[in-house]
């Protein structure tokens, strides 16, 4: 496999827990992070698993892969729906 991957997965991995870190402390723009990580993977995935990136074909047969793409595409759709919520007039709370 290409190299890049492995480096990107270990990038993609401490920005996620460093982010994670943050929700939990607090820290507002680190939900904008953490969806920008997640739908970030879980593209990468999808292009990886379709069309291929460079010197680099991937299966959904691939040890985590369904899980990964549950997982990912459920933080995008949660924060997704939560950003809704707060720009709604009606739904936003007080």
């Amino acid at each position: 496999a290409a190299g890049y991957v492995g480096a990107l997965f270990y990038a993609t991995c401490v920005g996620a827990w460093v982010t994670a870190a943050a929700v939990v402390v607090g820290v507002r723009f680190a939900w904008m992070l953490g969806g920008l990580i997640a739908a970030s993977a879980f593209g990468a995935l999808l292009l990886s698993v379709t069309v291929g990136l460079p010197s680099f074909q991937d299966t959904l047969d691939a040890p985590w892969a369904v899980l990964s793409l549950t997982l990912e595409g459920a933080f995008v759709g949660f924060y997704l729906l939560l950003a809704m919520i707060r720009r709604s007039p009606t739904l936003a709370p007080r």
